[in-house]
């Protein structure tokens, strides 16, 4: 049996290029993730099946490969840190953090394309269910990272580099996980689960209902067949427009999360310059 040791864990919440950081650390001849699926959810939602039910997610051929995994759902989970602070309390912590409105917009988009809301469920209607307004307090989730494993071991990047400067977004996530930088392939020069609005609500909710039934039942292999036909491609909008969601909506989203995003300038002195660009071409305006 191989020996195995937890050395990273990437936590950027959802809608924060994860996919993207997963396919690319995938490819790369140093790291090993889980070979199955993206996410185990081990540290938040399986955590009583054990270690060794953990490790078995690893390729037991890992000899000088630094193990790790991608996990968006441990960003704002109670309980994820301090196991994994647990296990390895020197464990690197990689966060991506993406403009909240944008990212707000986008995992409001993927609700909507996986059928857990209907297409008359608008973007208020969702913000003040506080279905996805948690893993926007960036500041309260961050500052127990930081607080558990010290800023020296917590390495913030920005989804806007990866959007825009790809190269120079691995260039930074390489640095931070110790291994030499591999260029980006020429597969990972389109964007990954890009939110598309359903054609059909009730076929595509039966779907990811089955989907999410396949995985619990670790019945990894079938649910990646079935992506790798592309059947995805036939059952979407392609059409939905971002500004379809109302100025007023967006101004109210950023109301929400204002004092967080004060927080993250001034306790933790994030340089959010980029993000308040963005703001400035929408015309939102915040403290």
């Amino acid at each position: 049996m191989a020996e195995y040791r937890l050395i990273f864990v990437a936590v950027g919440p959802f809608k924060t290029g994860t996919t993207w950081i997963y396919e690319y650390l995938k490819m790369h001849d140093k790291i090993c993730v889980p070979n199955r699926t993206k996410e185990t959810f081990f540290f938040d939602k399986k955590y009583s099946k054990g270690i060794d039910y953990y490790f078995s997610y690893f390729d037991q051929d890992n000899t000088n490969k630094i193990l790790g995994e991608i996990a968006p759902s441990y960003f704002h989970s109670p309980e994820a840190p301090y196991r994994i602070h647990d296990l390895n309390p020197n464990c690197k912590i990689i966060v991506t953090l993406r403009e909240p409105i944008d990212r707000l917009i986008s995992y409001y988009l993927h609700m909507l394309r996986r059928g857990d809301i209907g297409k008359e469920t608008s973007f208020r209607d969702v913000l003040q269910q506080g279905t996805i307004l948690n893993s926007s307090r960036y500041y309260y989730h961050l500052s127990r990272w930081i607080s558990l494993f010290g800023a020296a071991n917590v390495k913030i990047l920005y989804y806007e580099l990866l959007r825009d400067k790809p190269d120079k977004f691995v260039k930074y996530l390489c640095q931070a996980l110790g291994v030499k930088n591999l260029a980006v392939p020429p597969k990972l020069s389109r964007r990954i689960n890009t939110a598309l609005v359903p054609i059909n609500y009730d076929l595509i909710r039966v779907l990811y209902k089955t989907t999410r039934l396949l995985r619990k039942r670790e019945l990894h292999g079938i649910v990646n067949f079935a992506k790798s036909l592309g059947w995805h491609n036939l059952l979407f909008n392609k059409n939905y427009k971002l500004d379809s969601i109302p100025p007023e909506e967006l101004e109210y989203a950023l109301t929400l999360i204002s004092e967080d995003i004060k927080m993250l300038e001034e306790s933790l002195g994030l340089d959010l310059s980029v993000w308040r660009e963005d703001w400035h071409r929408k015309n939102l305006t915040i403290y």
